[in-house]
């Protein structure tokens, strides 16, 4: 990824709350999750939040929580 990907993909996190980041690193290190792992490790208001902000998708169907984009995960790990 080239640097300059890296800094428009994270000036989006610069306005996450740190409990969203804390939602994203989570998901970023083994996507896609189970969410009763996701709701293990971080606050449920959290998870919310990530998701109404674009952040993560909850796929109830799948029954998994995703990065809503695959560059987020590698800007993170």
């Amino acid at each position: 990824m080239s640097p300059r990907l890296t800094d428009l993909i994270e000036s989006n996190f610069v306005r996450q709350h740190s409990a969203v980041i804390d939602v994203i690193d989570v998901v970023a290190v083994a996507d896609p999750l189970a969410p009763s792992v996701v709701q293990s490790l971080v606050p449920s208001a959290a998870i919310d939040q990530a998701e109404a902000e674009g952040m993560i998708v909850i796929d109830t169907e799948a029954r998994v929580v995703r990065l809503a984009h695959p560059l987020y995960g590698e800007a993170r790990r």
